[in-house]
């Protein structure tokens, strides 16, 4: 499994009813972002905005949209920006 994982950047898990996935831990444990819907036990290992994403069962429009949104060059810009300033020399002019 861990070398499945590796191949991948996003887990997503999609139940409408489910306890405790061990897949989601799986999935931290091997770097993965998570997004999930929120049946059952599943809130408790995955908060909403700090571990992963979370949307209601059942709107698998929200579950894909939950990770696209935050790697959109509006969302990732001003980081980006922010660390060239930083590594960049003060005397180097950034094109």
């Amino acid at each position: 499994m861990p070398a499945l994982y590796d191949e991948h950047d996003v887990w997503l898990n999609g139940s409408d009813v489910d306890n405790m996935p061990t897949s989601i831990l799986e999935a931290y444990a091997c770097g993965l972002a998570v997004a999930s819907t929120n049946p059952g036990g599943i809130p408790y290992i995955v908060e909403d905005g700090r571990t992963g994403r979370l949307v209601q069962c059942g709107d698998a429009e929200a579950l894909a949209e939950a990770e696209c949104v935050k790697y959109t060059w509006k969302s990732v810009q001003p980081s980006w920006m922010r660390l060239y300033s930083e590594l960049a020399p003060s005397d180097t002019l950034l094109l």
